[in-house]
């Protein structure tokens, strides 16, 4: 094509090589003798440009349509068009680019990769010119007045990885369209630009890369959702990676300077962990961080998150081991992954970036040590471990595991509190899930024991979600027709508050708990506990001081302890304050914040 300019952008020595057989009129070269960036490079070429428009053309790339170069400017003459790109092949002739999109797995994807060449899939649009989200940095084609509009390619948050994304995305905020066209096809051999890690310290093959954490801070809802290619249809032309994966943006671009934390959550339900997850996002957020929560499943609690404009990403194999999730994850200073379940994530980044993996449970230690494999051993190689309560480390300890406590906390609901003593029946709250650990069997034995006459004056409520569906349907086949006994189901946030300040008593039953936020929030409440010796919270109330612990095995004691709290209301009420006062003295979101700031600082291997 007349009317064109090559600048060839390379080091000197290179340069002085190619001088020897390349010269003419339209070949220019454009020194670059700095460490490899692909997008300081490509600006260097572009500050010497002279042309109405540059295009950027790999040296990786292969022509194959000989008016190429046409085809792309035939686009950029439409109004509104900022950028586009052409097609792009493999070796083998498979497509590796015909459009991109935003909003799938590694955040970015490539529509239609390694279909046929002249695949007619999806209403032919691989053989269609279109607007599409993204262009591909190795050919692409814009107005040189727009480029430098834009400031260019963006050298240090995207030098090399996403750094046609970050251009993308800015040429779209500026309103201009992009265009993908099949009519420009050419070969792209692939990344081998970039050559090989000879900036790299001796011995390593990787280094962090911010870039998938900056496009979430940059353009936290463009990098969410890509017009032109919605779940659906992505389902069906974007082939890499079938399975669910969604992007719930923040609403606000971070421009703070703070550390950059991902939380893995194994799910987002009410329940206590996930409630623990959010608070622990919201805290580290409110301190300058910013946090990325990730989930295999979405639940309620992601409601609580996106109020907090705290990005959510529910990725169903978040917790699997995938390598996706572990190219992801290992880019942020640190990694906290909420509870036993997510072993799989401490095992992958342990190694490579700070983890916190911050557990629980007891007995289900116990258990998986026993049944699942590999867990184990990740238990033993973790190098930072935070235990939920004294009960957690106990039983780390027997596994001969060093951790270092950090129990929860949660705000304090002042409204609620202090709720005045009803006058009618005494209201008796069991809260958690259905499971065999959270005793809700237990709790309904005992009330069936207390003497009629006594338990005609109180009524015992069972609320939470369903989670062994055979322990609920028994407890609830077997205790449903007792008078006095009723099941409310899961309550969601603000209700659950409303239940619990409504209850006299709250009856903690569990047979293995290590700290339920519940007690916690019966404690905010300076509400009058009751509480197995399985249950974690035990270790921090005195018995008839600030609340009530029973033996778990002995359901007769917990029926006489029910008893008597049924009828001596001043006995009820002698544990109200103290309670209280044991919350403000550790379970304070506060408390909680601090001890939380000190566990993620960087601590020695092994710190007990």
């Amino acid at each position: 094509m007349t009317g064109t300019r090559s600048l060839i952008v390379t080091n000197s020595r290179t340069a002085a090589q190619c001088r020897d057989w390349i010269d003419g009129p339209r070949i220019r070269f454009a020194l670059f003798d700095a460490p490899y960036n692909f997008s300081a490079k490509c600006n260097a070429g572009a500050a010497v440009a002279q042309g109405e428009y540059v295009v950027f053309h790999n040296d990786d790339v292969l022509v194959v349509t000989h008016d190429w170069i046409e085809a792309l400017l035939e686009q950029l003459v439409r109004p509104g068009v900022g950028g586009v790109s052409p097609k792009l092949l493999y070796e083998n002739g498979r497509i590796q680019y015909a459009g991109m999109a935003v909003g799938l797995r590694r955040l970015t994807g490539t529509t239609f990769h390694a279909f046929p060449r002249h695949s007619s899939t999806h209403f032919n649009l691989a053989q269609s010119t279109r607007d599409v989200g993204l262009m591909c940095g190795a050919c692409c084609a814009m107005p040189t007045r727009l480029f430098r509009e834009l400031g260019g390619w963006d050298a240090p948050n995207v030098g090399i990885a996403h750094s046609d994304v970050d251009l993308s995305l800015r040429i779209r905020e500026a309103g201009y369209r992009l265009v993908y066209t099949p009519h420009a096809e050419l070969i792209h051999i692939g990344h081998a630009s970039i050559g090989g890690d000879a900036d790299l310290p001796a011995g390593s093959r990787w280094k962090k890369s911010k870039a998938d954490i900056f496009l979430l801070k940059r353009f936290p809802t463009l990098i969410a959702d890509d017009p032109y290619f919605p779940p659906m249809m992505s389902g069906i032309s974007y082939v890499d990676s079938q399975e669910p994966y969604r992007i719930h943006p923040s609403r606000a671009r971070y421009t703070g300077t703070g550390p950059d934390i991902l939380i893995v959550s194994h799910d987002l339900t009410n329940s206590g962990a996930p409630r623990v997850a959010a608070d622990m996002a919201i805290a580290l957020k409110q301190s300058g961080a910013f946090v990325v929560v990730t989930c295999p499943t979405d639940g309620p609690m992601r409601a609580r998150l996106t109020e907090a404009d705290i990005p959510v990403i529910i990725d169903s194999l978040a917790l699997t081991g995938h390598s996706s999730v572990h190219d992801f994850a290992r880019n942020f200073d640190t990694v906290i992954v909420n509870t036993v379940i997510g072993w799989r994530v401490v095992q992958q980044l342990d190694a490579e970036t700070e983890v916190r993996w911050y557990i629980h449970e007891s007995g289900l230690i116990d258990e998986m040590v026993r049944d699942t494999q590999g867990f184990g051993a990740a238990l033993a190689s973790a190098r930072n471990i935070l235990a939920v309560s004294t009960r957690t480390a106990a039983v780390l300890r027997r596994h001969g595991v060093a951790s270092r406590l950090l129990e929860t906390g949660i705000a304090d609901p002042k409204p609620l509190y202090p709720i005045p003593a009803q006058t009618d029946r005494v209201r008796i709250g069991v809260f958690g899930s259905f499971e065999p650990r959270k005793g809700q069997d237990i709790a309904a034995q005992a009330f069936a024991m207390i003497p009629p006459r006594i338990r005609a004056g109180a009524a015992l409520n069972f609320y939470g979600r369903d989670h062994d569906p055979d322990f609920q349907d028994k407890v609830r086949h077997t205790w449903q027709h007792q008078e006095g006994i009723h099941f409310h189901g899961e309550k969601g946030h603000p209700d659950y508050w409303h239940c619990l300040a409504d209850m006299d008593i709250v009856l903690v039953p569990s047979r293995d708990d290590p700290l339920p936020l519940v007690a916690s929030d019966a404690l905010a409440l300076g509400k009058t506990i009751v509480c197995s010796d399985c249950t974690g919270t035990s270790d921090y109330i005195e018995h008839e001081v600030s609340g009530f612990v029973y033996p778990t095995a002995r359901i007769a004691d917990l029926a006489a302890l029910l008893t008597r709290l049924i009828e001596d209301r001043a006995l009820r009420e002698s544990v109200r304050a103290p309670a209280r006062a044991v919350y403000e003295a550790m379970f304070t979101m506060e408390a909680f914040t601090t001890r939380l700031s000190d566990r993620i600082a960087a601590a020695p291997v092994g710190a007990a």
